[in-house]
């Protein structure tokens, strides 16, 4: 059975603060749509596929000593 078609919004960003450090910002499926990818495990009491994550926020301190 093939993954149905599905469409997500992501955005990242980033910025250096100086002296070796950056920072990022991340959000992945901005729109929160609800998708299951058909290689994704079932639960094993409903027997229903789990779906991705909803909407997903990050952010990333890198700093190189």
């Amino acid at each position: 059975m093939p993954t149905g078609s599905y469409v997500t919004l992501d955005l990242q960003d980033g910025t250096e603060l100086g002296r070796g450090a950056s920072l990022e910002v991340g959000a992945n499926n901005l729109t929160d749509t609800d998708y299951v990818n058909h290689l994704n495990a079932s639960n094993p009491y409903s027997g229903m596929p789990i779906p991705e994550p909803g909407r997903v926020v990050s952010t990333t301190l890198m700093i190189s000593l």
